[in-house]
């Protein structure tokens, strides 16, 4: 059935600032089964633009979006649209009949809509949602719906499926507990550092570098290093940021150590530089000073960038003075025009005077590039 757009733009709304249709019983009964009959059997696109109408019938339109929803013979998308339109109604039989097809479907689609349904009813569902987990068909959905209400009663229920056999459902466990300051989370979070799926420890990970001060945070590094060399180099790469955010003496050493070893891939020193930049003091400048003479040039040029970038203006004619020594003495980097390019920038950007000589020099380059790059750095100097 085609609906008339025009016809539905005209319905009236109630005066009461509901949004509900105002009609008489009868016509009001006649507009709802227009809608519904172009919901049921119109093609994508008018479903899509009669669907919103459909909540502003009111209670009448909760007993055929339940019989719909509960169909298992029905079209899928029909009736995950159900549970979505269910949701909007905050009243007893409609969350009834959301968490009965949660509880009981075997279809993935439908159970994850509805249990995204009842998380739009907010905390009052929590109890309902933590029913569901005791069912292995609805866990995960009703995990993804606790996780979406960032309330403080979702940390007993979630605490409750670490152990579960689904890797996935143990990540967005630890992931969402990581967003609460709550005496049992660093705990839960260093056990499962040991987790075998590699998913779960990187979320863990990523939890303690973001709550680690808020509970012994020595103990937290001292859990977090071993995670420097893991199997899984995104793990190792999240570890990096994650010590570089706590940056204890203990972190910022682990992190030096980790950027000097033999066996360190590129990619992951290339983020230690940037963890252990991330608070830029004394002690997180010194191995970065120190390393800028040991590394290969793209460790160099990354070393250089983050020195371009940094912010703390006590420092800055210490890293001028490191860059204008490193380059003096450093042939290689003589004869290398992108770190003479990131140096220039770097210069640029940290604004010293003491820095312009050197980018004089570069002016004169055989590169253009260079040359290019040191005037615009020159600009940047008073």
């Amino acid at each position: 059935m085609k609906l008339d757009q025009h016809y539905l733009q005209q319905l009236p709304l109630s005066p009461d600032g509901k949004g509900f249709i105002d009609l008489p019983p009868d016509e009001k009964e006649e507009a709802f089964n227009q809608v519904w009959e172009a919901f049921i059997t119109g093609e994508f696109q008018e479903r899509w633009e009669v669907a919103k109408y459909i909540p502003k019938f009111g209670e009448r339109a909760i007993e055929p979006l339940t019989i719909l929803l509960q169909d298992e013979t029905a079209d899928l998308d029909l009736r995950c649209e159900a549970a979505s339109l269910l949701s909007q109604f905050q009243q007893p039989h409609a969350i009834f009949s959301l968490t009965e097809v949660l509880n009981t479907d075997t279809e993935l689609e439908v159970i994850t809509a509805c249990a995204n349904g009842l998380a739009k009813s907010g905390k009052m569902v929590i109890p309902i949602l933590n029913e569901a987990l005791n069912h292995s068909e609805s866990r995960l959905a009703a995990v993804q719906a606790l996780t979406a209400l960032r309330d403080p009663e979702i940390i007993t229920p979630l605490l409750s499926v670490l152990d579960d056999e689904q890797a996935v459902i143990r990540s967005r466990a630890i992931e969402a507990l990581s967003r609460f300051r709550d005496h049992r989370i660093i705990p839960t979070l260093i056990q499962a550092l040991s987790d075998t799926n590699a998913k779960v420890r990187q979320e863990a990970v990523i939890g303690l570098g973001v709550r680690g001060n808020d509970h012994h945070p020595d103990e937290v590094v001292k859990a977090l290093i071993p995670l420097l060399y893991d199997f899984n180099l995104d793990v190792c790469s999240h570890c990096a940021i994650a010590l570089g955010r706590l940056a204890t003496s203990q972190a910022i050493t682990a992190l030096q150590q980790c950027l000097e070893s033999s066996v360190t891939p590129l990619p992951l020193q290339k983020q230690i530089i940037r963890a252990i930049s991330h608070r830029e003091t004394e002690e997180t400048l010194s191995p970065l000073i120190s390393n800028l003479q040991k590394q290969s040039s793209t460790l160099q040029e990354e070393i250089i960038t983050i020195f371009g970038r940094w912010q703390n203006n006590q420092h800055k004619k210490t890293i001028v003075d490191t860059l204008l020594k490193f380059f003096r003495e450093n042939p290689s980097a003589q004869t290398d025009n992108r770190l003479k390019q990131t140096l220039a920038q770097a210069l640029g950007n940290l604004g010293i005077p003491k820095g312009k000589n050197l980018l004089w020099e570069f002016c004169q380059d055989e590169s253009s590039i260079v040359q290019l790059h040191a005037q615009a750095a020159l600009k940047k100097i008073p």
